[in-house]
């Protein structure tokens, strides 16, 4: 797994960069969920995060993966 991060996080940050830079707003929204984990944090003016209780979490799974309770724990 981390080397195919090391293979698309590089590529995905030249294509967010070429976003913001088109971009004729003075806010930019970045949905990703891994960029504190690629480092992404540090281009950031501003980072905000969101906090989901674990049984949330499960269901939300649940429900976009169609996936019992189960097998939701279990990954």
């Amino acid at each position: 797994m981390k080397k195919l991060c090391n293979l698309v996080w590089p590529v995905l940050m030249k294509r967010i960069e070429g976003i913001v830079a088109k971009s004729c707003s003075d806010v930019v929204v970045i949905e990703a969920a891994a960029i504190i984990e690629a480092q992404w944090h540090h281009y950031l003016n501003e980072l905000w995060t969101v906090f989901v209780p674990h049984d949330e979490m499960v269901r939300r799974v649940m429900e976009r993966d169609q996936l019992p309770r189960e097998q939701v724990i279990f990954l």
